[in-house]
Order: C-alpha cells, then structure tokens, then sequence
C-alpha cells in the first residue's frame, strides 16, 4: 500500500542530495528549562552542539511536489523541507543564510501512509 509513498520519499531524499536543489542550515538544539519560584525567576536556554542540515528552500521545491498546499507565507517567513529522518524540536534554532530563525509549524507530510518530508516555517528571530 505504500509503494507509491517510498517512491515519493525516495524522490525527495535524492533532491535532498542533490547540488543544485538543495540548500543547508545550521541547527542549533535549544533546550528550555523552566525558573525556579514557581516559574517567577528567568527562564533558562541551553544551546547544545550545532550541526548542519540539508533542506530544500520551498521556492525550489513548487514545481516538484505540487500535491500538498502547504499554504501562504508571510512576510519574512520561509519554508524548508528536510528528509522525513529528521529529528527537529519546535525549540531549535536555525540560521540560514546568514540569518537566525525560530522554527513556527511543523509539517509532518505523509502520503500513503508513508512520511515523505519535513516542513518547517521559520520567522526571523527577534532578540530584544
């Protein structure tokens, strides 16, 4: 039943490896640890080890995978798809092209009963 999804998943997987499609980020392992009072003292970030990742832009990705619609962007966004092996955390930090970004939505995409990619919507990371 899901042949016609391993052959998606491999299709994607060779872009993923592929020179001139793909593109790659840096992601950073943030992890949050709650303050201490109750949650009234300042929330703690860690950074782990930094590692890159191989991503396909979505601008590169329009005419190959036209069978989801994954939706509009807003100004600023940009939306990446990664090898469905992936292991990514909403927490994470990615810098791309020389930018800092949040991860906003996780898309897992799956198509018959096999999970294809990996789709994140990064927004610009505001430091204040």
């Amino acid at each position: 039943m899901g042949n016609l999804g391993n052959a998606i998943k491999s299709q994607v997987n060779a872009w993923l490896n592929d020179d001139n499609i793909r593109s790659t980020f840096i992601l950073t392992p943030i992890t949050k640890s709650v303050g201490a009072n109750g949650g009234y003292s300042a929330l703690t970030r860690t950074t782990g080890t930094a590692r890159s990742v191989y991503c396909i832009p979505a601008n590169n990705m329009k005419l190959k995978l036209a069978l989801v619609n994954y939706g509009d962007l807003k100004t600023g966004e940009v939306r990446l798809f990664l090898s469905a092996d992936e292991v990514v955390s909403k927490d994470d930090q990615i810098t791309w092209q020389s930018d800092e970004y949040e991860i906003r939505e996780m898309k897992k995409t799956t198509f018959n009963d096999v999970q294809v990619c990996l789709v994140l919507t990064l927004s610009k990371r505001v430091v204040v």
